[in-house]
């Protein structure tokens, strides 16, 4: 199988670029494979592109989870008739999606999956403002909190993992603790609440340590979602902790529902977040956000049986 390896050097705080060459030093990489190193962000999602373009059967994303971002987006352009399957070395500081589909985190066997793996069909997400922007996510969407976090964690430079997300999430509850009024419109039901977060979970985790969807799947066809009401600080810390171990779903203020689509909006501008990556920062002039679930979308390369 024809295959093009996109490797991020920069995630993980660089490890990822020692990483990749010490599986390459050992042949552990799939034979024949081309790579590339990304020098920039956005360029992955070109390279996928371009590698599909140039007949690659599987392009695997070696990073984090936002390189996996990148690389589905690429390949999200691409006709389904001809878009490749998406291979993944998670390399990086979060790896939710691998975990998601079951990819072991330790390189080596990460990179036997690329090897001896089996394509799996997976659902993808798609997300458009009511300025036109749209973009393709493969684990999790978040509006308001957890998209604060994110933005918060590219300030810390002192953690690694899932302590960058911890520590920004606790600066976010004393910062930014102000909920928002949304009214959320599905097919199956439409509400209006004030939620401090809504999250949109097409697999289990995020941040590289929170389950904030446990029994979220992304080859079940549905979107799991999650929402936060307004509480003190203190339970919003409880409520943090507790999603560390996936218990936190009993909170009277924790809120779990699915869906297939749903239109979001916002008494106000809000951020957003997909697969850890900032789609509304701090400049976010959107309050509409239209959600679609993809169902098998795309391949990705996962364990065999």
């Amino acid at each position: 199988m024809r295959t093009h390896i996109i490797i991020n050097p920069s995630a993980n705080r660089g490890q990822a670029r020692t990483l990749a060459a010490d599986l390459d030093s050992r042949a552990l990489l799939p034979p024949g494979s081309t790579r590339t190193f990304t020098s920039a962000p956005g360029e992955a999602v070109v390279l996928a592109r371009q590698a599909a373009a140039e007949g690659c059967e599987m392009v695997v994303a070696a990073g984090g989870d936002g390189t996996v971002h990148e690389v589905v987006n690429g390949l999200m352009q691409v006709p389904a008739k001809s878009r490749p399957r998406l291979g993944i070395l998670p390399i990086g500081s979060g790896n939710d999606f691998a975990y998601a589909l079951g990819i072991p985190p330790q390189p080596d066997a990460a990179a036997e999956v690329l090897r001896q793996g089996v394509p799996q069909r997976v659902d993808i997400g798609m997300a458009q403002d009511e300025h036109g922007k749209v973009e393709y996510w493969d684990n999790t969407l978040g509006i308001g909190f957890d998209a604060a976090v994110n933005v918060r964690s590219r300030r810390i430079n002192l953690a690694n993992g899932y302590l960058i997300y911890l520590l920004a999430a606790l600066q976010t509850v004393i910062y930014e603790h102000r909920p928002l009024r949304f009214r959320f419109q599905g097919p199956d039901e439409t509400w209006e609440k004030e939620l401090l977060m809504l999250s949109f979970c097409n697999g289990p985790r995020e941040g590289g340590a929170f389950r904030l969807v446990p029994q979220a799947d992304p080859c079940d066809g549905v979107l799991d979602y999650a929402h936060l009401s307004p509480v003190p600080r203190w339970r919003t810390v409880r409520a943090l902790f507790m999603a560390m171990q996936g218990t936190h779903t009993g909170l009277p203020e924790i809120h779990l529902g699915q869906t297939t689509q749903a239109v979001v909006e916002g008494n106000l501008p809000f951020k957003v977040h997909m697969d850890g990556e900032i789609y509304l920062g701090d400049e976010s002039a959107s309050r509409r956000l239209e959600i679609t679930l993809l169902p098998a979308a795309l391949r990705v390369q996962v364990p065999g049986e």
